[in-house]
C-alpha cells in the first residue's frame, strides 16, 4: 500500500515541478501564498512539488512509514475491536 501511495506522490510531484507554470496559469496567484511565502506562487509550487517527490521516495523505500504509523495504529485499535 505504501509503495502505491509513494508512486502516486512521486508522479504528482514530478508533474507539478515540470508543469508548474501551466498550473500557475490555470490557478492564478494564491492569496495566502503571495502574502506569506517569499517568492510567490510559482516558487511555492516548485517547493511543494519537490516535497512531494521526496515524500514519495520515502514512502516507496519504506522510510516514510514512521509518518503514518500513529494513524494506522489508532485505526487498527478502533476497527479491530468491531467484529
Amino acid at each position: 500500500m505504501y509503495i502505491l501511495i509513494g508512486i502516486i506522490m512521486l508522479g504528482l510531484g514530478m508533474l507539478l515541478v515540470i508543469f508548474r507554470r501551466q498550473v500557475y496559469n490555470f490557478t492564478g496567484y494564491i492569496d495566502f501564498v503571495q502574502n506569506w511565502f517569499p517568492g510567490g506562487t510559482n516558487s511555492f509550487l516548485l517547493v511543494f512539488g519537490c516535497a512531494l517527490v521526496l515524500l514519495g521516495i520515502l514512502f516507496i523505500t519504506g522510510v516514510g512509514s514512521w509518518l503514518t504509523a500513529p494513524i494506522n495504529d489508532q485505526l487498527k485499535a478502533v476497527f479491530d475491536g468491531i467484529k
